[in-house]
């Protein structure tokens, strides 16, 4: 789901420093702004890698560029933005992660 990617906690002032970290490549951004995960999200992605990362649903009437809130899943109450729909399943971006999901239709 994140392959490569190491979560850390630092202070704001220590960020500089980072680029002295053997292994380091760069910080990831969203809006062009510093990418802040919530420690409730970590614990999510834990959860949900746990997982096969998949989620079964009845029926999603939606279309490209809805925004959906998760209700039964380990994101439940995050919202996300559909960007695929077929057939066999439904892709999702999580907003606050920017991460896929995909939704297996019935």
């Amino acid at each position: 789901m994140l392959p490569s990617y190491l979560f850390i906690h630092i202070a704001e002032n220590q960020i500089p420093e980072m680029k002295y970290v053997n292994g380091f490549v760069r910080f990831i951004y969203f809006d062009k702004k510093l990418a802040i995960i919530k420690n409730q999200e970590i614990e999510t992605l834990k959860k949900i890698l746990q997982q096969d990362g998949t989620i079964q649903i009845e029926n999603l009437d939606r279309k490209i560029g809805d925004k959906v809130t998760l209700e039964n899943h380990p994101f439940k109450g995050q919202i996300a933005t559909v960007a695929k729909i077929n057939k066999k399943y439904i892709e999702l971006i999580l907003d606050s992660l920017q991460i896929k999901l995909t939704l297996i239709t019935q």
